[in-house]
């Protein structure tokens, strides 16, 4: 049996209720695109985001490496080759080993060597007198959630949580040490009720009269955007997934499928929509009439929250919204993000917007797994790994 054969027949037994406000998404899920034909304006979206990276990509090789336009565009289509080839071609400056990598470097630093474990990010302040300014940096990766940040133990998928990053933000805008924040945002979003409690929680750190800035990473998309929409400035690389300003809601349903094994259920209620997102049964016309309008009160809300946060109309969120997703290029040209650039980036404006010097102390405050999978991972990667050790200051929720 194929896959398309056997994903045929477990929608027969398994339907789903979908609803979808957003019309690419929603096409997503009704055309099966995994398997089928892309539609029209789903081919063209993906291409667009295609040659949006070819130019990124196209543009670096020109730049970094001295080329023609069309030497760069010529090494973008280059497959793989020998090495060889690259360094006659240009494309590497020298052929040789990790270890002759090393003494090149100490070289051009003018020392004996370097060792490369030991390359610390930053200055040492411990011998200071009194506290270091401090800028502070959110971690936001993985799906967002209502709850506690974490990490699947099975899957290894990572979880923002609502709660976890609310609490942080608050306690930094009461410590008087703490003179800004960047949001780190790696995540496709998730949660419409843990992305508001961010973005809540974003303008509560704001009422603190500090600012914040947002650093997102390879993605920002639907919730991911969302919590990062009302910062003071928002960063991005070029490349960034940015956008997808959007609402899906599905409902699982196997009521055909337990009829189909015999399995007979018994619903106790009190209330006639008491197990309204029970798998057991099917929304009825009332209640997916009202799941509708909720859904697009979501929807309209997410765009009034961008407007506001980027000073746009909602007439001009509305125009390119719709579950569309923009490279970070696209997203510059749109108006969504303000600047390139990373971490390093947005902790330098915050700096400079705040008049501080090079003493500035940088904390990261990220989810740190549990003790045994720090020491499964620690047996591969040292035992600074299992400890916490490092160079950089990292606070762990």
């Amino acid at each position: 049996m194929s896959l398309r054969t056997l994903l045929e027949e477990v929608e027969k037994l398994n339907p789903q209720e979908k609803l979808e406000l957003v019309t690419a998404v929603w096409d997503n899920y009704k055309q099966d695109t995994l398997f089928n034909e892309l539609t029209e304006e789903q081919r063209e979206e993906v291409i667009s985001l295609l040659e949006g990276d070819r130019e990124i990509i196209v543009d670096h090789i020109q730049k970094m490496r001295g080329f023609k336009r069309t030497v760069a565009e010529e090494a973008y289509e280059v497959w793989v080759i020998f090495s060889e080839d690259a360094l006659k071609l240009g494309y590497i400056d020298q052929i040789g080993s990790y270890e002759e990598a090393k003494d090149l470097l100490a070289e051009l630093m003018g020392k004996e060597s370097v060792s490369t474990s030991s390359i610390s990010l930053g200055n040492d302040y411990r011998y200071r007198w009194g506290p270091s300014p401090i800028i502070a940096v959110v971690e936001a990766y993985g799906t967002i959630i209502s709850g506690e940040s974490g990490k699947d133990l099975i899957f290894g998928t990572r979880y923002a949580g609502g709660e976890t990053i609310s609490r942080i933000l608050e306690k930094l805008s009461k410590d008087n040490n703490v003179k800004g924040v960047v949001l780190r945002i790696d995540s496709g979003g998730g949660s419409v009720l843990g992305s508001s409690m961010i973005h809540m929680a974003t303008e509560r750190f704001k009422e603190s009269g500090k600012p914040i800035v947002a650093s997102m990473g390879n993605m920002a998309a639907s919730g991911g955007y969302f919590i990062a929409c009302n910062t003071d400035r928002i960063f991005a690389s070029p490349s960034t997934i940015t956008g997808s300003i959007g609402v899906v809601h599905m409902k699982p349903v196997i009521e055909d499928l337990l009829e189909k094994i015999a399995v007979e259920e018994e619903i106790l209620k009190l209330t006639e929509h008491a197990d309204i997102y029970s798998p057991l049964r099917h929304y009825t016309e009332k209640e997916l009439e009202r799941t509708k309008e909720q859904i697009e009160e979501i929807y309209r809300r997410f765009l009034q929250n961008v407007a506001d946060g980027r000073g746009m109309t909602y007439e001009q969120v509305e125009h390119i919204a719709e579950g569309r997703v923009y490279t970070g290029t696209q997203a510059m040209e749109l108006g969504l993000i303000d600047e390139f650039g990373g971490t390093s980036a947005a902790v330098d404006y915050l700096k400079a917007q705040l008049d501080l010097g090079d003493e500035t102390e940088v904390r990261y405050y990220g989810y740190r797994e549990p003790f045994f999978q720090r020491l499964l991972s620690g047996m591969s990667l040292g035992l600074d790994s299992i400890f916490g050790g490092g160079s950089e200051e990292s606070y762990w929720y």
